[in-house]
């Protein structure tokens, strides 16, 4: 398993017990909308909604990291703290909703992303895409016909910033003292296309001697593992691997497998609490602490959330570890569609 990306299974509840709460939340503190695009869908109507248009930004949020609820966050003790001793986080925001806002139905529309791709165009009969603009992107317009705000952000720390996908921004864990904390990490690669050459790993190595890492190869699930002696791979630099001799691409859909030491842990658990806390903005904040207002503000009555494949594994553990209350117990997401969950 690779370092840092579990969450400690503790269930805190701490929201039902009024006044013992701290006096600052975790929260979004500034909203920056970058673009706007009104109309968009080329200007298409639909129905009694009307037009719709496109919000593109950033979010910036910090949690108490001493509160119980955020405590389950692996490393999150190690993590840096701002001025007001909180950990700080930011994320890609994304917001589809009717001009006339309360031409809508009032509800929003959570599609929690797949490594940062919006998969929601099948609800559509459409191509979607990870930046709907034409009005052939929004298809048949199943979703905005009926008025729903849709709304995604960045959660995935392993989402590459490439292709309009949506990203998240969180602090590297370090020992108390400021050292860099080191473990333990594997790598399960398999590619199904041909040629590629080299492989970048999750984490950086905490060392390039090939004395401490091991590669192994087989073609199927029940085939025993064949290492890959030294000679046979090495590191491009402290992030990549490659074989031997250059130029070797790794074999169509065989099973590699990577154990190192890695270093530099992510606080990835920030992840959840990211989702918490821009849901709960949209649903009940009026600004943020800048006074930029919340673009939904006093409009939705009810959130949804959609996933497909591999969020709906993030969902279960969103809803399971206590994440759909935000720190002062109002509930986050009041419906879950986890469609064909990808198993693990």
């Amino acid at each position: 398993m690779q370092i840092c990306i579990r969450f400690a299974l503790i269930l805190t509840l701490w929201a039902g017990f009024p006044g013992i709460c701290p006096l600052i939340w975790a929260r979004i503190v500034r909203i920056d909308i970058t673009s706007r695009q009104s109309p968009t869908f080329d200007g298409r109507v639909f129905g009694p909604v009307g037009a719709y248009e496109k919000l593109r930004g950033r979010a910036y949020g910090e949690i108490d990291p001493n509160h119980p609820q955020n405590a389950l966050i692996t490393d999150i003790v190690l993590a840096p703290r701002n001025a007001r001793g909180m950990v700080e986080y930011a994320m890609d925001i994304y917001i589809m909703k009717p001009v006339r806002l309360g031409s809508g139905n009032h509800k929003l529309f959570l599609e929690v992303n797949n490594r940062g791709g919006k998969l929601f165009g099948g609800l559509n009969n459409s191509r979607g895409g990870n930046d709907p603009t034409t009005a052939a992107d929004a298809g048949e317009g199943f979703l905005m016909n009926r008025g729903y705000t849709l709304v995604w952000n960045g959660w995935d720390i392993s989402a590459a910033p490439v292709n309009n996908n949506l990203t998240i921004t969180v602090p590297v864990a370090t020992n108390p003292d400021g050292t860099p904390i080191t473990g333990p990490s594997y790598e399960y690669i398999v590619f199904d296309n041909q040629g590629v050459q080299s492989y970048t790993l999750a984490y950086p190595a905490a060392s390039l001697d090939k004395a401490r890492a091991a590669l192994t190869v087989r073609n199927r699930l029940n085939d025993t593992p064949v290492t890959i002696p030294p000679d046979g791979w090495e590191y491009v630099n402290e992030r990549s691997i490659r074989l031997l001799p250059a130029g070797t691409p790794f074999r169509q859909s065989a099973i590699y497998e990577f154990t190192y030491t890695a270093k530099d842990p992510l606080v990835a658990g920030l992840g959840l609490a990211a989702t918490r806390d821009f849901v709960s903005f949209l649903r009940y904040a009026t600004a943020d602490d800048f006074g930029n207002p919340n673009p939904l503000a006093g409009d939705v009555q009810y959130t949804f959330s959609y996933t497909l494949s591999q969020p709906g594994r993030y969902l279960n553990d969103f809803q399971t570890l206590g994440f759909n209350g935000d720190e002062q117990g109002r509930r986050v997401i009041d419906g879950m569609e986890n469609w064909l969950g990808g198993s693990s």
